[in-house]
């Protein structure tokens, strides 16, 4: 992950969840609609899309 475009609430509630900069993303599942699935230290966790386009990412 590389940076977050959220407001403070957003942040905090993300890096909560691990999205912190620098750890590694990867995409598990993003079908056209509907949630996306990540893995991230060992965790599988489900983003809504409008969460997810908060998320800036580089791909390694």
């Amino acid at each position: 992950m590389r940076q977050l475009s959220g407001g403070h609430q957003f942040s905090n509630q993300v890096a909560s969840m691990g999205f912190t900069p620098g750890v590694e993303v990867t995409m598990i599942q993003n079908y056209t609609r509907g949630p996306l699935i990540v893995a991230l230290r060992d965790t599988r966790l489900a983003l809504g899309r409008g969460e997810a386009e908060k998320i800036l990412v580089e791909i390694a």
